[in-house]
């Protein structure tokens, strides 16, 4: 299910929309995390391979709700798997944007601002299926 849903983000983010992501959100300092990218020397579709996604379930953090997390500008995500599957047996669009999600705060993407929420919302508003 991981691998899936992380297949149905790398064709979400080869969309105009979608890959524009990057320019649209700021790391803590303001800089686009678009520059991050340019620096790597790979777009966002290549960059989420860049990124390890490790089942940390039994962690602390992984409570209801949580599908993973990450801290700005680390390229490893925790995936709480048993969340992260039945939010995608319930909501499979909802948990490829909490998977990019955790993607842009690998690049640099602090939160508070901008709120969880808006994050997703963000991905969710740019990044449609075809």
């Amino acid at each position: 299910m991981l691998c899936e849903a992380l297949g149905k983000a790398s064709v979400l983010l080869a969309s105009p929309g979608c890959g524009s992501l990057a320019d649209e959100f700021a790391d803590r300092d303001g800089r686009p995390l678009s520059n991050r990218l340019n620096a790597l020397g790979v777009d966002i579709q290549t960059y989420l391979t860049f990124v390890v996604f490790t089942d940390t379930s039994r962690r602390q953090a992984c409570t209801a709700r949580v599908l993973g997390f990450t801290s700005p500008g680390n390229r490893m995500v925790n995936v709480c798997s048993e969340e992260l599957k039945r939010a995608w047996q319930q909501y499979p669009e909802h948990t490829v944007a909490a998977l990019i999600h955790e993607m842009l705060h690998t690049l640099g993407l602090g939160e508070n601002p901008p709120s969880t929420h808006e994050i997703t919302r963000g991905v969710l508003d740019r990044c449609k299926a075809p």
